[in-house]
């Protein structure tokens, strides 16, 4: 395993291109992301995992959602 770190103002770069990358406004939102990196054609991208929301429940898996233990939200 190994661990990235990703610049604010490169983010931020990239938000502009991209808007479902998260702009970064303060240090609060400045808070480390998990997920996987995917190399596809010898170019990396990062896969964020994200805490399951309400909204997922009726989501269905598709090309760019995959819920993870059947999307069970677990409180505890």
């Amino acid at each position: 395993m190994e661990l990235y770190k990703a610049d604010v103002e490169y983010c931020n770069y990239l938000h502009y291109y991209e808007p479902k990358i998260p702009y970064i406004k303060n240090k609060k939102e400045n808070r480390p992301f998990v997920g996987v990196i995917l190399n596809v054609n010898g170019k990396n991208f990062f896969a964020p995992l994200t805490s399951p929301k309400k909204k997922h429940i009726m989501m269905k898996n598709m090309q760019d959602f995959l819920k993870i233990d059947n999307g069970k939200l677990r409180w505890n």
